[in-house]
């Protein structure tokens, strides 16, 4: 009843634990209220890297959208009053 013994492949690929960005999407928010610019900055720096960990994994990690909601509700309204401000200044 004794085994043969087996080598271990020589290559095993790497396993990557599963991340979850949603509590870093909450702080990012809360940041937001406080600070804006450094909130954008963290949500631009967790949000590459939710995108590297997308690519590595295969598939989105939990809070992912979370990320690029917040960044598209923070970065719309500041760029739709930088186009009101241009215009209006342009207008006069």
């Amino acid at each position: 009843m004794n085994q043969p013994y087996q080598q271990p492949p020589l290559y095993q690929p790497p396993i990557y634990a599963e991340k979850n960005y949603t509590t870093n999407a909450v702080w990012v928010m809360l940041l937001y209220l406080v600070f804006y610019i450094p909130g954008l900055i963290a949500n631009v720096a967790y949000l590459a890297d939710a995108l590297n960990t997308k690519q590595r994994v295969g598939h989105n990690p939990q809070g992912l959208g979370c990320l690029q909601v917040l960044l598209l509700v923070q970065v719309i309204p500041c760029i739709i009053a930088v186009i009101l401000i241009v215009s209006a200044a342009a207008s006069h």
